[in-house]
This record gives C-alpha cells, structure tokens and sequence, in this order.
C-alpha cells in the first residue's frame, strides 16, 4: 500500500486522505468487497485524528465508495451500476440479462384520482382516474431504486390485469396496446433521503439520491405517463449521449 503523508498546506487533511482512498481503490489496491483499513489504522497511517479520517470515510460511503457496517472495518463497494436515464427501454432495460437476483416488489397497482399535479401533466379532467403503479426494484439482495408511475388509463384498458412484478411495464404498451414510448420530458434533481425514503430503500438517512421527475410521450406526442423514480446515488452514475445543436 502506497504511504499517505497529508500536508496542512495543502488543503484540508480530510480531503486528503479521501484522495488517497479513491486513488488506492483505482490503482486496484483494493478490490470491491474487500476489508479496508479502521479508522484507527488509517489515522495512525496518515498521522492524523481519527475525526479527521471519519469525516473523509463518511463523505466516501455517501458517495458509495465504502460500505460501512456496524462494528466491522468498511469494504470496498462494488462499482456502481451505470444507467442512462434518458433513454425510454423502462428499468428491465438497464438490469442484465443475466443477473438472476434482479427482483421486482409490487407496493401498489391499482385505478386512483391523481393530484392537480398529474392530472395537469396527463391532460386529465378532474373526474378521470389513472393507473398508479408502485414498485421496488432491487438486485444482489439490495434495493436500489423506487418508482411511481400514473398512467393515462385511456390508452391502455384493463392494464390492471398484468402481473407487473415479472412483466416488462414497456413491454405490455408494445405487445397489447401498440404503443412505443417516444419522448419525454422533466428534470432531474439530486436529494437525500428523508426518513420515508430511507425506509423504502432500507438505507441510512441522509444517503445520496437521484430524483428523475418525467412525463412520457407517445409518437402523436399525447402524454401516456408521469413517472417518479428515486435511484440510490450511492449504486448509481448518470450516463447520457448529447450532440452538437445545429
């Protein structure tokens, strides 16, 4: 293992120390699941206080670098599952095709009277219903993403009836109502989780998380859906594609 030595001159000892890290995990000095230095060890490799390596170590299992575990030495997180948002294949698209401990929890399917919010984005009269559709999704025995779905109900009768626990969301639009999702639009926002989060997700509050706020369209550009989907920042990157705006 390479020697860490902070300077106080140059910058916050903390900040080095978590540099040290990240550079020591890249160089492949520490593979993921592997046990890494206590705080304690690291604090007397780097000749500093124990605060100090806590504040570098809390910042480094925010961002999912480390996994700390009560009362064991933190390991070394797996990377980071890499999903790009703005493409419309729905969450089955991003999951492998071979990962067999890819799991998907039901919390609500079910016909309701959206707020003002939804019914505003799906073009909805105050009486009209939609489709909500709740899930957990989780892989490797941990969940890594919530998502909320209001479905316009008028494109898609009796979707009610599908098992969206193992069926593909985009694959029953397709296959029983000819429909392919064609673009969408929102925002995304970065956030911590609340208590209500943190329970949903089964992480600590405060955890780092990747809100995506959108409404999808059909080709006739008719707003089909409003989705909420919370992802785990601490298992997740962002990827996207852009091009040069002619």
């Amino acid at each position: 293992m390479k020697p860490i030595h902070p300077d106080p001159n140059r910058g916050p000892l903390y900040r080095q120390i978590k540099v040290w890290v990240l550079q020591a995990v890249a160089d492949g000095e520490f593979a993921p699941g592997d046990r890494f230095p206590s705080e304690v060890e690291l604090a007397k490799m780097a000749g500093v206080t124990r605060a100090t390596v806590r504040q570098a170590t809390n910042e480094l299992v925010a961002e999912g670098v480390l996994i700390r575990e009560m009362g064991k030495r933190p390991r070394v997180a797996p990377k980071k599952m890499v999903a790009d948002f703005l493409e419309l294949g729905g969450m089955t698209h991003y999951a492998a095709r071979d990962d067999f401990t890819y799991f998907c929890r039901v919390l609500q399917a079910r016909y309701i009277s959206p707020d003002e919010t939804v019914r505003h984005a799906l073009g909805l009269n105050r009486r009209a219903k939609v489709f909500c559709l709740e899930r957990l999704r989780s892989t490797q025995g941990a969940i890594f993403s919530y998502e909320k779905t209001w479905i316009n109900r008028k494109f898609c009768p009796s979707i009610d009836r599908h098992d969206f626990s193992r069926e593909s969301l985009y694959t029953v639009f397709h296959k029983d109502y000819g429909l392919v999702p064609s673009h969408s639009q929102g925002l995304i926002d970065v956030a911590v989780a609340g208590a209500a989060h943190a329970r949903l997700l089964m992480v600590r509050e405060t955890t780092p998380l990747l809100c995506v706020h959108r409404t999808i369209f059909t080709a006739k550009n008719q707003p089909l859906q409003v989705n909420l989907e919370i992802y785990r920042g601490d298992k997740y990157s962002f990827a996207y594609k852009a091009g040069h705006r002619k």
